[in-house]
């Protein structure tokens, strides 16, 4: 080790873009775990909600405000409390419906202001039904780019924004 190495694993700065992907790839996941799983995607949830790129050019308020402090959200993971930490990562603006069925799955519903409609998820647990549909909420207003002024004549008055795909080749960690 020379005296240059860093101990330390700073995160790279994302783009809404990729901040938007990550979203979706971690809201898929949620859906999509066991339930034992839950400590992971919270932590992720966490992780990728305190670290909004460029919030204010897409209306998305400072999603940090109201994160609990890192080590009382890893007290409730070693607790287990797995639905009091999701809940922590709910904006207080958030309006949200969580049901069970006999079966046990869980399906909740998530309404954010900037949101025109409510994103509904299906998971093993509710901690994870209800950060999936919190992510599929943020991940539809990281979608939000500035309307184009286009001309009245122009045919492509319906595009409305442009949508971030990951380059041929790149692979995203």
């Amino acid at each position: 080790m020379t005296d240059k190495t860093s101990l330390f694993s700073h995160p790279l700065t994302m783009n809404m873009g990729e901040w938007r992907l990550r979203l979706a790839e971690l809201c898929q996941d949620c859906a999509n775990a066991d339930g034992g799983e839950e400590a992971e995607p919270l932590r992720q949830a966490l992780h990728l909600m305190a670290r909004v790129p460029d919030a204010d050019e897409t209306g998305i308020e400072a999603m940090g405000d109201h994160l609990p402090p890192q080590a009382h959200f890893e007290a409730l993971l070693a607790l287990g409390a797995y639905d009091s930490a999701a809940m922590a990562l709910m904006p207080e603006q958030a309006s949200y419906i969580l049901s069970r069925s006999a079966s046990g799955q869980c399906l909740a519903s998530v309404l954010l202001p900037d949101v025109d409609e409510e994103m509904t998820s299906q998971a093993q647990t509710p901690a994870l039904a209800l950060v999936s549909a919190l992510l599929a909420c943020l991940t539809t207003m990281a979608g939000r780019a500035p309307r184009m002024v286009l001309d009245e004549d122009d045919d492509d008055a319906g595009f409305e924004r442009a949508e971030w795909h990951v380059p041929p080749g790149v692979r995203l960690h």
